[in-house]
């Protein structure tokens, strides 16, 4: 699962993501994209190859455009902090 530390909470404010849209960030990831499969590390792909899977699983996923829009600076927050220990 997608684990916020310290650091990915203070990312997601400065994403402008209140603490309450951040817990709706993550309850939309949780029951829409580790419904169908596993949770990826947005640090092991690169910015192209993330915005590519994000364009076709929110299709798939039947996300309508603010759940998109949401979830993509949720992401894009955890995504600006560095990799977890294990990824580097």
């Amino acid at each position: 699962m997608l684990e916020l530390k310290e650091s990915s909470a203070e990312a997601v404010r400065g994403a402008g993501l209140s603490p309450g849209t951040a817990d709706e960030a993550l309850k939309l990831y949780e029951g829409t994209c580790t419904r169908c499969h596993k949770s990826y590390d947005p640090h092991a792909y690169t910015p192209q190859q993330w915005e590519s899977w994000m364009t076709k699983m929110s299709r798939k996923a039947h996300l309508d455009k603010e759940q998109q829009d949401l979830l993509a600076r949720y992401l894009g927050a955890v995504r600006a902090t560095s990799p977890p220990e294990n990824n580097r």
